[in-house]
């Protein structure tokens, strides 16, 4: 209900920071493998990222395993509320067979009033082979 903030790096430090990437891929593995102790990383296992999409709240519903030509709905509702708690702020109701999830945040210990909940992220991966 708050929006989100997007924010990108401009196109052409995107392209200098890829070619930066491709140039210089073995030698970040070897500072985060050996300098940093990520002794579990694997190949392709770092990414560079040059935007995202933050806001300072999120809902996500999902299901599984429906019944053949069962019906879904999912509504959900902003609720106002002087102390806000993502679990309090939104109420939702599910209509659906099968198995039901939810998740909001963030959780109540955080705030509300900036734009913190990274919702998407773009950029590169970083491979080697």
């Amino acid at each position: 209900p708050e929006g989100a903030a997007k924010a990108d790096l401009a196109d052409n430090l995107a392209s200098e920071f890829r070619q930066l990437a491709l140039q210089n891929a073995a030698a970040w593995y070897h500072f985060a493998y050996f300098h940093l102790g990520r002794t579990s990383i694997s190949n392709d296992s770092l990414y560079l990222i040059t935007g995202y999409h933050k806001s300072s709240s999120w809902f996500l519903a999902s299901f599984s395993q429906p019944e053949t030509n069962t019906a879904c709905s999912l509504s959900i509702t902003a609720k106002s509320s002087s102390q806000w708690n993502a679990a309090a702020a939104y109420s939702w109701v599910g209509r659906v067979t099968g198995s039901f999830g939810f998740r909001s945040g963030p959780h109540h210990r955080y705030s509300q009033e900036n734009p913190n909940q990274t919702l998407f992220v773009r950029g590169y991966k970083i491979a080697i082979r």
